[in-house]
């Protein structure tokens, strides 16, 4: 897995290298997603994976000093490696602490980490290098660079990942059994068509600014830095109504549907259990555990609720009909007179009409 993520990660910052326009003018690396999220989901060969194949790019290209490379290394280690134990203290005791963004505080909780990571490397490079200010827009533009890099390319890597056969690399303190659940929630679909569609709109702006800006390169810089500021200025009126919109699919429509899901595969069991033991004390109603349905969902966990009361009435009087028939058929049995074996016979005859009309005629029938 390390030697993968090292492949992985030195094919794609080598292939944005060998482009001028992507290297020195406008410092676009797509590479600076697949660290953080490879360290994510596969621990330490994703860290030390990436961080490996990014010093030997360093090697290649930069002409550093030992301990130059020796300090990009580990400012390295440290971005690729911040987001995995942040997410997995804040999900250490979830009931599913894995990186699935089947939530908005999962989302949120992402989004987050991109930030404090970006803005953490960024510092620990600038403290280290120790640059001039006026080298102060070329850290900004590498910090933006990282930050849409990782939301345009790392949260559809990561819906990539989850859905593949391969399986996630925890922390020792996560014992929780991992689920590779391939089926995508309501909230999950959202997130993945709204960032792609984010991304489509962020490269067409962004080959428009390239093909219709001057041929000079400090200019086509100076433009594509405009365009990394703006893009940073829109984070706030674009995301924001987007996780508000989130939390009210999530706690309306979507974790209904699925607490729905979950408390009826296993509602019959529990129904048929408490009717055998003669408890009366069912929880016949669904558990709405916090969520508030509403509109078409409401009326959805109405007549779930109604279907249960009627099925749990029908399953009682077909034991105490059974239960009938069986101390009847036991008297039967053991009668060896003619008379009140026919008398018998008749008490059966009669109990069963009467379970058929109170059948015919219950609630809802």
């Amino acid at each position: 897995m390390l030697a993968a993520c090292f492949v992985a990660y030195l094919a794609v910052l080598e292939g944005f290298l060998a482009v001028p326009q992507f290297n020195d003018i406008v410092q676009i690396r797509p590479a600076s997603a697949l660290g953080p999220v490879l360290g994510l989901f596969f621990g330490l060969p994703g860290v030390f994976g990436c961080a490996t194949a990014n010093l030997v790019s360093d090697i290649l290209h930069e002409g550093a000093t030992p301990f130059m490379l020796a300090g990009y290394f580990m400012i390295q280690i440290m971005y690729n490696g911040l987001p995995r134990w942040v997410w997995y203290l804040v999900n250490a005791r979830s009931p599913r602490p894995y990186p699935r963004f089947d939530s908005a505080s999962k989302t949120a909780l992402y989004m987050a980490l991109v930030l404090v990571d970006s803005a953490c490397v960024n510092l620990a490079v600038y403290l280290f290098v120790g640059a001039p200010p006026e080298s102060g827009p070329s850290f900004a533009a590498r910090g933006l660079n990282n930050v849409w890099m990782l939301l345009y390319i790392g949260l559809p890597l990561l819906y990539a990942l989850e859905r593949s056969p391969l399986m996630p690399n925890p922390p020792r303190w996560i014992h929780v059994p991992y689920r590779n659940i391939k089926k995508a929630n309501l909230t999950q679909r959202f997130v993945i068509l709204f960032v792609i569609a984010s991304a489509l709109l962020m490269l067409l702006v962004s080959v428009l600014v390239i093909a219709f800006a001057s041929g000079d390169e400090e200019s086509l810089q100076t433009v594509v830095h405009t365009m990394f500021h703006e893009a940073a200025i829109l984070i706030v009126p674009i995301f924001l109504p987007m996780f508000a919109f989130l939390h009210i699919l999530e706690r309306r429509f979507t974790r209904p549907i699925e607490v729905l899901a979950l408390d009826q595969q296993t509602f019959i069991e529990r129904m048929e259990s408490d009717v055998e033991q003669g408890r009366r004390d069912m929880r016949i109603a669904v558990d709405e555990r916090g969520t508030k349905p509403r509109y078409e969902i409401a009326e959805l966990y109405e007549s779930t609720n109604k279907m249960r009361r009627d099925m749990v009435g029908f399953i009682e009087r077909l034991y105490s009909v059974t239960a009938e028939r069986q101390r009847t058929a036991t008297e039967l049995d053991g009668q060896t007179d003619p008379d009140e074996r026919r008398a018998a016979r008749l008490r059966l005859a009669h109990e069963t009409l009467r379970a058929r009309y109170r059948r015919l005629h219950a609630p809802g029938t």
